[in-house]
């Protein structure tokens, strides 16, 4: 909409990351927090979360507004490439950048069919040639489920245009819940579309 919400970000991320250099206790307490869980690898790194015509757009911004080299930028597009499982090295970066669907499909709700047991009267491969149908259920994916993005304590999370997860039942606005981070931002200039309940999944 045009009312400088990223640059206003990118702005905060780099007077953090001065702060930071200013005072060392600062990164030592988040790591405390972190190390709390010990599957969490503590990190100063800001992760933004968008849609995927506008992660290109955070880079170039970055690109256009700070210094070469002040800060280091990640554009994750999922555990495709063994570099991208290692939650040490997303957790050097200044900037991890992923989309709405990448962090679904690592975290989200996914289906998964259970088959009929043995002892069942109906099971595969009755005398009368019936196949019994499989029942397609859902399964909660664990924080520790093995998703890189959930394995790193964030310094922030950015959800850009955090509309996207009004619907608290989505399995991107599940996904968003289960990441830790010590600071989270919600950017969007339609905060609330149709009902109050929209605002729901924003301040959870």
């Amino acid at each position: 909409m045009g009312l400088g919400k990223t640059l206003s970000l990118i702005s905060l991320i780099v007077h953090r990351k001065n702060e930071r250099r200013q005072s060392a206790d600062v990164i030592e307490t988040w790591k405390k927090k972190a190390l709390s869980d010990n599957r969490l690898i503590p990190s100063t790194a800001t992760l933004v979360i968008a849609p995927a015509s506008l992660i290109f757009q955070w880079q170039a911004e970055i690109e256009r507004h700070v210094k070469l080299g002040r800060l280091s930028v990640l554009v994750f597009h999922g555990r495709k490439q063994k570099r991208e499982d290692d939650p040490k090295r997303l957790a050097r970066y200044d900037v991890v950048i992923t989309t709405y669907n990448v962090l679904a499909s690592e975290l989200g709700e996914k289906p998964f069919v259970l088959g009929a047991s043995s002892s069942d009267s109906d099971s595969d491969g009755d005398s009368d040639g019936r196949v019994k149908p499989k029942v397609v259920q859902k399964r909660r994916i664990a924080k520790d489920s093995g998703s890189v993005l959930a394995r790193v304590a964030w310094d922030r999370i950015i959800l850009d245009e955090a509309h996207h997860i009004k619907n608290k039942t989505s399995l991107a606005a599940k996904a968003c819940c289960r990441l830790a981070a010590s600071n989270r931002w919600c950017l969007t200039g339609t905060p609330i579309h149709n009902k109050l309940w929209d605002l729901f999944s924003l301040i959870k």
